[in-house]
């Protein structure tokens, strides 16, 4: 994913034609199947969210030098920029997830990702690696149904949480 939001599914599968987005990624997610990877390139910017849902080995990761790709979010508030959702065996790797709307100095300014990554509904064996997440309200939100899942080599610091929102109710607590 790079440059341009029209082409098609076989055009972004070469470097030089790739897509521009999340929702364009979003919008082709029934098309992908188990060992389908869905790269971005390493020192680009990516707006949307992306749900992942019932979904079986895909791979979400970056191609060619520099810095890892930075997804923003939407400009809007969302609760969560990345949901997986019954998935299973799906791997993000190498991703900077950031609110780039508030200062990195500023701490009393609540993030509009709310969560990173929402893992829910029986996911099991996700992985997600090598991912720096900043200036978001919480890294991970994993359900009770979700199972074994692998967070590893992750930088998560400088969280913006909305603590009106952290209230939890006991049939959450573990």
């Amino acid at each position: 994913c790079s440059s341009d939001l029209t082409r098609t599914i076989t055009q972004a599968q070469n470097p030089s034609t790739p897509w521009a987005s999340l929702s364009k990624v979003q919008s082709s997610m029934s098309s992908l199947t188990a060992k389908d990877s869905v790269l971005f390139k390493a020192g680009d910017k990516f707006s949307g969210t992306l749900v992942v849902s019932y979904k079986t080995g895909l791979y979400f990761g970056s191609y060619g030098s520099g810095s890892n790709p930075l997804f923003y979010g939407t400009g809007s508030t969302v609760s969560s920029l990345i949901i997986l959702r019954g998935t299973k065996s799906t791997v993000f790797e190498n991703w900077n997830i950031s609110d780039t709307t508030i200062s990195f100095t500023d701490r009393y300014i609540v993030a509009k990702i709310r969560i990173a990554f929402t893992i829910e509904q029986s996911s099991t064996s996700n992985i997600v690696k090598n991912c720096k997440l900043d200036r978001i309200g919480y890294g991970f939100y994993l359900t009770v149904s979700s199972g074994s899942n692998t967070i590893t080599g992750c930088d998560i610091g400088n969280l913006r949480i909305d603590r009106k929102s952290t209230r939890l109710n006991s049939s959450h607590r573990t």
